[in-house]
């Protein structure tokens, strides 16, 4: 392939007269061997050139559909993916809404038995000081109890001491009494002998052969 340019040279005249040549470059097309006159036969290299350019426009148009129907499946696989998740997210979203609910709930369960709780501490505490003034008082009364029986036991001791020492008097007395009695007894027994004798002097005065006559009986 060659290129042939026209070089067209236009004199200007200047203001002081004198004129420079200036040139201007005119490109006209290239103009192929290989292109065809009118009327003219196509050569082979031109039926080559034609059937190796055909073949690309094929390829290019069966792409260019594969390329789309690919775009298309990726927007559609992005397309479904996005959408499982954000059914995800919004199932995860009213799950946790259900949960923050119930919290709430339970938050409020809380500080009603909170405030239950105080009021019963509040009465506990109420109770406790009612016992501990009937405690306090329970224990006065006990303490005068557990003086009066500490009294009553020093005055107990003292009538057991006193009873020691009148079972002492009595066993003297007793002990006396005994020696009362057998010297009593052996009074007694001269006397049964004395009235022994008697009798028997009076059985004598009552036969009064048996004091004349010892001997008879």
């Amino acid at each position: 392939m060659t290129d042939r340019s026209k070089r067209v040279r236009i004199r200007r005249d200047m203001s002081d007269g004198e004129s420079s040549p200036d040139e201007i470059a005119v490109d006209e097309p290239a103009v192929s061997t290989d292109t065809p006159r009118r009327g003219a036969a196509p050569t082979l290299s031109q039926r080559a050139a034609t059937t190796l350019s055909s073949k690309p426009d094929r390829s290019r148009k069966l792409l260019i559909p594969a390329l789309y129907v690919l775009a298309a499946l990726i927007a559609a696989v992005a397309f479904f993916g996005m959408g499982k998740f954000m059914y995800t997210m919004g199932k995860d979203m009213s799950t946790m809404t259900a949960a923050v609910t119930q919290m709430g709930k339970d938050v409020t369960s809380m500080a009603t038995d909170m405030r239950t709780m105080t009021s019963r501490m509040n009465v506990m505490a109420d109770s406790m000081v009612q016992g501990q003034s009937g405690m306090s008082k329970d224990f006065a009364r006990v303490r005068e109890g557990v003086e009066y029986m500490a009294v009553q036991i020093n005055n107990m001791a003292g009538d057991m001491n006193g009873m020691s020492t009148d079972m002492h008097a009595l066993n003297v007395n007793i002990d006396t009494m005994n020696r009362s009695m057998a010297t009593m007894n052996s009074s007694m027994a001269i006397m049964t002998g004395n009235m022994g004798r008697m009798g028997h002097d009076i059985n004598k005065f009552t036969r009064p052969e048996s004091i004349i006559l010892p001997f008879l009986r």
